[in-house]
């Protein structure tokens, strides 16, 4: 929107060369704050964590009670749809073939505290607001307000826009493979629920509170049946009125025969920053008959919003396995693999392809491995008082067999440090330790956050942060 705060493009990470890298922003004030330095002109870039931030300061400074919340396995774009269909080579690679229908890693919105006199009786309380809008709602770029509720219980055709967040919770995912002549073939023994860990931060801590059931009831019971059945019809009826396309069928309720083989990836769902792993693919024969196959293991880097960055590392083997045998076959993913092409909310997507050669059974399996920065960690004291000065400790361990050079930190923290400080530290040296004293003087009482931000040649944005308590200093006589 050319007249708000922010603006940028979706799909465009690496490119931020008209703006500021998601990443590097340290709090949404200082967005509003050069928004208006530039004369309301739209600040770049933005994504929907940087949008929740941003709209979750301007309601509360309205006096609405406002939280950020994000969807785990979030489907975006199905258009009201139920499903989303993913794409793989024969190698296990993702295809990205267009920029519709989705499944992101995550996705981030608000939620805002209001009554809704506009709807019928119980529907008051959380509504959810998010500022990526899928489409037009009511030939506006927005989307809700939604009551949460709601959306639990399926009323999609309730105002505004519960059909698209009741999908990013609740669609489902089809894979199909796409054969090197052009057919497709739909994957089996491959099962992906969206709506996952629903989580906001916890009231008085920097913990997680997960509220996913809030947004739907538990997978697999009666009342999750009951209200898909019903948001399935509603939706249907919607789109043949419209003339759209509708959903038909609903994934979870697809009873998919038992496979003669079991496929699965046993691999950690993360990692450090420098270190390799262990990557084991299970496979199991649940027949009397012996079976030829091929498998292919890769791994390729995917962005937060599911576009793939392209293969890393592939594997092929062909081996037989006799009736009722299971293996494991066990590789390794170096750091070498993924050292210069991971960068800031990359994840690493481990894939399996299972080709049974007599029958042409096609077998898939994935999981997500999440590459974590190391930790910087902050020593202060729990208390101290206001306008007195204080000192903090820095402490980072370099994890990698490598300098880190020209590494530079950032200091912010409202009430403890004015504005920002920058301090450059240069070299830290293959399994090095840094310490470096930050000397403050609080200016304003309460719980306070001290954040410090780290970015070197190698690592970007490696973050920390510490709440203090600062105590009122007692009067002079």
């Amino acid at each position: 929107n050319e007249k708000g705060v922010l603006s940028g493009s979706w799909y465009s990470e690496s490119k931020y060369s008209d703006g500021t890298p998601p990443g590097k922003w340290k709090g949404s004030a200082l967005i509003l704050h050069q928004w208006i330095n530039a004369s309301c002109q739209p600040v770049h870039c933005r994504q929907s964590w940087v949008l929740a931030a941003v709209m979750c300061t301007v309601l509360r400074c309205l006096g609405i009670p406002t939280r950020v919340v994000t969807n785990f396995t979030s489907a975006h774009d199905t258009g009201q749809k139920l499903t989303v269909d993913e794409y793989y080579n024969e190698n296990g690679m993702k295809i990205n073939r267009d920029y519709n229908a989705s499944i992101r890693i995550f996705h981030v919105w608000n939620e805002c505290w209001m009554a809704r006199r506009d709807l019928p009786t119980g529907h008051d309380g959380w509504q959810v607001l998010d500022t990526v809008p899928q489409k037009k709602s009511e030939e506006t770029s927005c989307c809700g307000p939604a009551p949460v509720r709601a959306i639990k219980e399926g009323d999609v055709d309730m105002n505004y826009d519960v059909a698209l967040v009741f999908a990013a919770v609740n669609a489902g995912c089809v894979v199909w493979i796409c054969h090197a002549n052009g057919q497709l073939e739909q994957a089996t023994g491959h099962t992906k629920y969206t709506g996952n860990n629903i989580s906001t931060k916890g009231i008085g801590s920097d913990r997680c509170e997960d509220i996913t059931q809030h947004y739907k009831y538990p997978e697999g019971s009666i009342q999750e049946r009951r209200v898909l059945l019903k948001a399935w019809e509603k939706i249907n009826e919607h789109c043949q009125t419209h003339g759209e396309e509708s959903t038909p069928s609903i994934p979870q309720f697809t009873v998919q025969p038992v496979a003669p083989l079991l496929l699965s990836i046993q691999s950690p769902s993360s990692l450090s920053f420098g270190q390799d792993t262990k990557i084991a693919v299970s496979v199991s024969n649940r027949t009397e008959v012996g079976r030829e196959l091929q498998l292919t293991t890769g791994v390729q880097i995917l962005q937060y919003n599911g576009i793939s960055q392209g293969p890393l590392w592939k594997e092929e083997c062909g081996f037989s396995l006799q009736a009722n045998e299971e293996r494991i076959i066990t590789t390794r993913l170096f750091y070498a693999h993924y050292e210069r092409l991971i960068r800031d909310l990359n994840m690493l997507r481990v894939t399996a392809l299972l080709l049974d050669k007599g029958t042409g059974l096609t077998l898939f399996k994935e999981q997500d491995v999440q590459v974590c920065k190391p930790s910087l960690s902050i020593q202060t004291e729990e208390q101290t008082l206001q306008y007195h000065p204080s000192t903090a400790r820095i402490c980072f361990t370099n994890p990698l067999a490598e300098p880190l050079e020209d590494c530079v930190i950032t200091v912010t923290g409202k009430g403890l440090v004015h504005g920002e400080r920058t301090y450059r530290l240069g070299t830290i040296e293959a399994g090095g330790i840094l310490t470096h004293p930050i000397e403050f003087t609080p200016t304003q009482t309460g719980f306070r956050r001290l954040t410090v931000d780290m970015d070197c040649t190698t690592l970007q944005d490696v973050k920390g942060h510490t709440r203090l308590e600062v105590i009122a200093a007692e009067p002079h006589p």
